[in-house]
């Protein structure tokens, strides 16, 4: 059930700042990553995706699975 509240609700600010990004798996224009970093105060996640790339994406924009 935990899971489906990140999905349909994004992750929430208590929820990133207990820890509960970190390495998450998330979805971004239809590419499967994993959530590695974060910078404090912002809404910025940084996601390794499976070709070994990096991109900061906006919490909003990504889909919490």
């Amino acid at each position: 059930m935990l899971a489906n509240t990140f999905v349909a609700l994004g992750m929430k600010n208590k929820q990133i700042s207990l820890g509960m990004w970190k390495n998450h798996i998330v979805h971004f224009n239809g590419k499967q990553g994993k959530v590695v970093d974060w910078i404090d105060g912002t809404d910025r996640f940084l996601v390794e995706f499976k070709n070994s790339k990096f991109k900061w994406i906006d919490k909003r924009l990504i889909v919490w699975k």
